[in-house]
């Protein structure tokens, strides 16, 4: 099924190169299969043809935060964020970026200003109490394989210091 998918992309593109959104789905169906690198081509062509690519910007940076490039993979995330700003999955990423690469504080600037989808507000107080407690390891790991939160945020309004 995913080779069928391959030559639809490789052929979408071979009929139109522009195409942004061939792409990325191109990209991360080859990461699917555990092909990071030819994922990594297919994304930075997205970019270079599209650099607001909100798309683009995103599943590359996923792929490098998970290759540990965490200093071009935020710069990923904030520009894809400028391009969504409500995006809450992508300033999650972002806070977990700006930890990894020791920027506590605009990690939790970053999810400072979250709230959780049931209405209930988190002040920052509650992030600043939680945010040391729950950043560990195992918590980000468990957070990337249930896809939940650890603040249960869903929205975010975040305002960069």
């Amino acid at each position: 099924m995913l080779r069928a998918a391959l030559a639809n992309f490789d052929k979408a593109l071979s009929l139109d190169p522009t195409l942004i959104d061939a792409w990325v789905r191109k990209g991360i169906t080859l990461e699917d299969q555990g092909d990071e690198h030819g994922a990594m081509a297919c994304y930075n062509e997205a970019v270079r043809l599209s650099p607001l690519s909100f798309k683009a910007l995103y599943n590359r940076g996923k792929l490098r935060y998970k290759q540990g490039d965490y200093e071009t993979a935020l710069s990923d995330f904030a520009k894809a964020v400028k391009q969504k700003p409500l995006h809450a999955t992508a300033h999650d990423r972002l806070g977990d970026t700006f930890y990894q690469t020791g920027n506590a504080r605009y990690g939790r600037s970053s999810l400072g200003y979250c709230r959780r989808v049931e209405g209930e507000k988190t002040t920052e107080q509650q992030i600043n109490n939680n945010y040391d407690e729950q950043r560990s390891e195992k918590r980000i790991e468990d957070y990337r394989s249930n896809r939940g939160g650890y603040l249960g945020i869903h929205a975010c309004l975040a305002i960069y210091v």
